[in-house]
């Protein structure tokens, strides 16, 4: 699969990124803090539903944000994907998880 779009809210400290990949080659370039790797985790989160850092999903929501939000579209051979993650604090929880997960394409 190569991603084609994809949009970020809330994401630990992107507040919102909106990227169209080249499918040959893409650079991440920035500052220390810049979100370099929080992009990489998101797309990560996208494919597999969890951290690649094993953090909890109400620590991936930006600081002061109550909501979060993947959505990724790519392709796979000449099939269009798309994930789309809602990432929603829980209001009670002891395990640190989002309310809910929708992983429907």
């Amino acid at each position: 699969m190569y991603l084609t779009a994809l949009k970020l809210s809330n994401f630990r400290n992107i507040s919102e990124l909106q990227i169209s990949p080249n499918p040959a080659l893409n650079l991440i370039v920035g500052p220390n803090g810049a979100g370099k790797t929080s992009l990489l985790e998101a797309i990560f989160y996208g494919c597999t539903a969890r951290s690649v850092r094993g953090a909890t999903d109400d620590v991936l929501l930006r600081q002061g944000a109550d909501v979060c939000r993947i959505e990724m579209t790519g392709m796979i051979g000449d099939n269009k994907t798309e994930v789309r993650l809602p990432g929603e604090r829980a209001q009670t929880t002891d395990q640190g998880r989002w309310n809910q997960v929708d992983t429907s394409c």
